[in-house]
């Protein structure tokens, strides 16, 4: 693996922090920039013109927001952070596709709430760590951490914005973020997404782990993008076209600053590596969507969702059933597999007992750690409502999955056995999510139904016996495992 790597190894690299549960997101402006929030330089664009400077000119930003301060008072920076970023902005893709991940642990620099936002549409429970205060804080139950090095939009006071507030930094000012960062940069992989490496405070972290670790770095992978290339003019008919020589010559002029930015970019990927920090060049920003798309796929399909009902097992005898359910559910489980399941009746009583076993004989791994149990509530104050709670839960089980089997399918209503029509809606959310859709049919009912519908997988399985049929069932997730990746 070079100083730049591929996409390919990219992604597994990042596969594999999130298998560890090590993986970590440091976001930079260009992550809510595409959200409609400002970069630095378009953010002090209009407080450099009330002090009659041009950004454009200016290449220190930090002089720029401290002149700005010195000269109408640290309220109107203050307000300027407040106004560029208390919109009701959305999230991006790219912030939904990152909360849709395993990942406990964010870092940025931004004022905004993106972040927090878009863990909170996909119901994590997250706190925004802003001060030295709230480092002490032991709240039970985060599935994220947010460390807003910079402070947030709604306490712009202590916002870090201005060359003095960079100057307190870790001295007067967030005395130990700095170490709290250095010990994650130790601990976690981290994933840099737009984010330029231009923060002080960030730079004065990597240089100290550099130098004590003597380049013995923990590797991290950042996504850049490559310097545009321009594009030549078409030649005219007539040579002496004066419009053509105008632009031949920007372009000439463009073609000089590209090769210049190359050469930069190259040092800079260089100088990046001896931090331990590796780059995957990208020749526009949707490609980042692409990437956060294959790795939530690769995640998803690593999480089986199993929908069954069984009042009755038949056309299988009833211990060969549930042998079966039990040890898919253990093999499943034992090859990294986890499992989301609703309790379905006479399905998920045998789940746990599957995933239990192994966890009792894995002492490390514990039955919460691979099954997802989501018991659907049976009160509300109507039908409607309680109607419409399912339905929640259903989309809420099988969004987080990218495999979905469908096995039996019935249920007693007055004493009489009939289809759990309940299963007919949680297929049609798997296959709206675009999970893999694997009915087996030889468990009769609703599953064998599916199987005649378009978009599923079929199996080709027949039913001999528990073990054999459960192991056949493995293979053929594996084997579309392997394909899709």
């Amino acid at each position: 693996m070079g100083k730049d790597i591929s996409r390919t190894e990219l992604i597994d690299e990042l596969e594999q922090a999130i298998k560890s549960e090590t993986l970590a997101i440091f976001a930079g402006a260009g992550l809510s920039k595409p959200a409609g929030f400002f970069d630095w330089k378009g953010l002090l664009k209009e407080p450099a013109k009330q002090i009659q400077l041009d950004i454009d000119k200016e290449h220190d930003l930090l002089n720029v927001a401290q002149y700005f301060g010195n000269s109408k008072g640290r309220s109107k920076i203050e307000n300027v952070i407040v106004d560029s970023f208390s919109s009701h902005t959305s999230p991006t893709e790219n912030h939904f596709l990152l909360a849709s991940l395993p990942i406990n642990t964010y870092w940025t620099t931004n004022y905004d709430d993106l972040i927090e936002k878009s863990l909170d549409a996909v119901y994590k429970k997250s706190f925004a760590m802003t001060k030295d205060d709230q480092l002490k804080l032991q709240i039970r139950d985060l599935d994220a951490v947010i460390y807003k090095m910079h402070g947030d939009y709604r306490t712009p006071s202590e916002a870090v914005i201005t060359r003095n507030d960079y100057e307190e930094y870790g001295i007067n000012k967030r005395m130990f973020f700095r170490e709290v960062l250095e010990g994650d940069l130790l601990k976690k992989t981290f994933l840099f997404l737009g984010f330029g490496f231009s923060d002080p405070n960030f730079n004065f972290v990597l240089s100290k782990m550099r130098i004590l670790l003597k380049g013995n770095t923990r590797p991290h992978y950042c996504i850049m993008r490559r310097p545009v290339k321009p594009e030549r003019p078409p030649k005219p008919k007539d040579q002496n076209d004066e419009d053509y020589r105008r632009k031949e010559e920007a372009y000439k002029k463009e073609e000089t600053d590209y090769n210049y930015e190359v050469i930069k970019q190259e040092l800079f990927i260089d100088d990046l590596f001896k931090s331990g920090i590796m780059v995957h060049l990208i020749d526009n920003y949707d490609e980042i969507t692409q990437i956060l798309k294959l790795l939530s796929k690769r995640y998803k399909q690593k999480t089986v969702f199993i929908s069954g009902s069984a009042h009755e097992y038949n056309p299988l005898p009833k211990d060969e059933a549930t042998s079966f359910i039990r040890i898919l559910s253990n093999l499943l489980v034992s090859r990294g597999y986890s499992i989301v399941n609703g309790y379905g009746l006479g399905v998920g009583t045998h789940v746990i007992n599957g995933v239990a076993e192994y966890a009792y004989s894995n002492r490390n791994v514990g039955v919460g750690d691979r099954l997802t149990l989501m018991p659907f509530p049976q009160t509300a104050i109507n039908n409607e409502i309680l109607k419409e709670t399912w339905s929640s839960y259903r989309s809420e089980m099988i969004k987080k999955c990218g495999i979905s089997i469908f096995m039996f399918g019935n249920k007693d209503k007055d004493g009489e056995t009939i289809m759990a029509d309940g299963m007919e809606e949680e297929f049609e959310i798997a296959k709206k999510n675009e999970s893999v859709l694997i009915p087996l049919d030889f468990t009769g009912w609703m599953a064998q139904e599916f199987s005649l519908k378009e978009g599923v997988e079929e199996t080709g399985i027949k039913f001999s016996d528990a073990k054999t049929a459960a192991v056949e069932v493995f293979k053929f997730i594996e084997q579309i495992n392997q394909e899709e990746n």
